[in-house]
């Protein structure tokens, strides 16, 4: 993910020896003393400080080389941090729309958010700890085996026993791990979802519903994270017990060396010293065992992602960068799993022309919408693009050429101007006031205290459902696509609101080609072809004035309004 330059990781290594070696060296520096107190002559006193001044001196020097450690890995981490939300991001954004539908939002951003800290968190406890554990154990092990190989063999001896409990937990940690991670994401979904749904929770009089829902969650994050602490608890005694027990172990054998004359009193001190730093490198590897553990389920849970094959790729395809706006559909069929959303459909719908799909909820209109955006992709029979087969096009580029405006309308917490312009940059003023002329918005922005510049609140809480919508028709006009949809655009809006969006409408398509999903029938009056939809199929298909004479579905609907 992140590239490691050879000297940027020779420097790192440098500075983090320079930084811990007052610690290494200072059972040296015991023994030393020892040694030169049990022989001691005028010199004893020089022998002693010398040594003494140099490890002050490096302890000294230790505030600048931490400091400059600190900031080489922070870089590094900050770095591998942004680099891996960047990836997430952008895998995020590549995949398909029908993983999206899968997938729960709050999920999502706990992995972009919580699970990439928890690797952060994991890198830094490496390169931190991890790496003075190691350099402390080989410093031991080397010093040990040159002056003494069979103490070495002795510490051989007792390091099973410490791997051995690492191994006995590091299973039942890793699924307590797993599945905690899997409650707080799930719970994140269900905040999300909460916030969302406050205006109709508020509306029914649902609060506590709501609350009691939301608390059940926390109760079974509560009890699942008092059985993985329990759990951690018993690992750390079990683990610490071990490692004193060994201590004490060690004690008697090198005791047992002294004894016999096979070692000094001043070795014996040294060897139990660096036994010691061994006992606190394996504690300290018992200790961030947990750590570890949430890091590397977190970085599983990434590699889910990341790992998801279901990408919308260009590479290969045709890039239609302008389109005349032809489609055609060719006994096009899609299933979501449980029968047919839409059954061999048929129609041409020629440049600048105006398209309609009326009927009953669930007929499959919306599916067709999301056929033609390609969000899905037919499972029996063809869309034709000017000519050319769907599957073979850049999606990307194809949606480049086309503009969607549907009954919910997605704004952000920026400014007017902002959410007119979204992805489109180079705007000047009086192109953004044409459009906001024909998207009927002069009104809107004559009663803003800051006109243009004034922040509409997260998805646009200041403003009218009509004010939303014609917000979205300035958004679809300022990007000058070939080919408009329309979903259900003025279906939540009262009488006034609608016939302010109906003239934007009328802005809107004029000249390209649209499809228009509409309940209200007065909105399609002026299509050039009407689909009356019923269980996903095309029961009749013709002009308003037509489909009227032929007194069928078409007119039992109009006559219903």
């Amino acid at each position: 993910m992140l590239e490691i330059r050879p000297f940027r990781a020779v420097l790192f290594l440098l500075v983090f020896a320079f930084k811990t070696s007052p610690v290494l060296l200072f059972p040296l520096f015991v023994e030393h003393v020892i040694e030169t107190l049990s022989n001691a002559d005028e010199a004893s006193l020089n022998a002693i400080l010398w040594p003494a001044l140099g490890l002050i001196a490096l302890q000294l020097l230790n505030i600048p080389g931490h400091t400059l450690f600190t900031q080489l890995i922070s870089a590094h981490i900050r770095d591998a941090e942004q680099q891996l939300r960047s990836l997430l991001i952008r895998h995020l954004q590549y995949l398909t729309m029908s993983f999206h539908y899968r997938a729960q939002s709050g999920e999502l951003q706990a992995k972009v958010l919580r699970d990439v800290e928890q690797v952060e968190n994991l890198t830094r406890l490496i390169l931190n700890r991890g790496f003075q554990i190691i350099f402390t154990l080989v410093f031991a092990v080397v010093v040990t085996w040159v002056k003494e190989p069979v103490v070495l063999l002795f510490y051989v001896v007792a390091a099973p026993l410490s791997v051995f409990i690492i191994q006995a937990f590091r299973q039942r940690l890793s699924e307590r791990n797993y599945h905690f991670r899997r409650e707080m994401e799930q719970m994140s979904a269900s905040v999300s979802e909460m916030l969302d749904m406050i205006p109709v929770t508020k509306a029914h009089g649902l609060e506590q519903h709501e609350i009691d829902r939301v608390e059940k969650n926390l109760d079974q994050i509560r009890d699942r994270g008092f059985r993985l602490d329990r759990l951690n608890a018993v690992f750390e005694s079990s683990a610490f017990m071990t490692l004193q027990i060994t201590q004490v172990i060690c004690l008697i054998f090198t005791g047992s060396l002294a004894l016999n004359g096979l070692i000094t009193v001043a070795e014996l001190v040294l060897y139990q010293t660096l036994f010691g730093l061994i006992v606190q490198c394996v504690s300290e590897i018992l200790g961030i065992v947990p750590q570890i553990s949430k890091g590397m389920t977190s970085l599983r849970s990434l590699g889910d992602i990341l790992s998801e094959q279901e990408l919308e790729s260009g590479e290969g395809k045709l890039k239609l960068k302008q389109t005349e706006g032809r489609i055609r559909f060719e006994n096009v069929s899609y299933s979501y799993g449980d029968g047919w959303a839409v059954k061999n459909l048929s129609f041409d719908a020629e440049p600048g022309a105006c398209t309609a799909f009326v009927g009953e909820s669930g007929a499959g209109k919306s599916t067709v919408m999301n056929l033609i955006i390609g969000f899905f992709h037919p499972q029996r029979g063809r869309i034709l693009i000017d000519g050319h087969d769907q599957r073979e096009l850049d999606l990307q580029v194809w949606r480049q050429n086309l503009a969607v405006v549907s009954q919910n309308v997605l704004l952000f917490s920026g400014t007017l101007r902002e959410n007119i312009c979204y992805g489109v940059s180079d705007i000047d003023n009086e192109r953004l006031r044409r459009i906001v002329e024909a998207a009927r918005l002069e009104s809107v922005v004559a009663e803003l205290p800051q006109g243009l510049e004034t922040p509409i609140g997260e998805n646009g809480v200041r403003l009218s459902g009509g004010q939303r919508q014609r917000i979205a028709i300035a958004r679809a006009l300022i990007r000058d696509p070939r080919v408009i949809i329309l979903d259900e655009a003025t279906s939540a809006l009262d009488v006034v609101s609608e016939q302010a969006v109906q003239a934007a409408i009328d802005n809107l398509i004029s000249g390209r080609t649209t499809f228009i999903v509409a309940h209200r029938l007065s909105t399609i009056r002026h299509a050039d072809r009407i689909l009356v939809m019923r269980d996903g199929q095309a029961v009749e298909s013709g002009t308003p004035e037509s489909l009227m004479s032929e007194a069928g579905e078409f007119a039992r609907l109009k006559a219903l309004q």
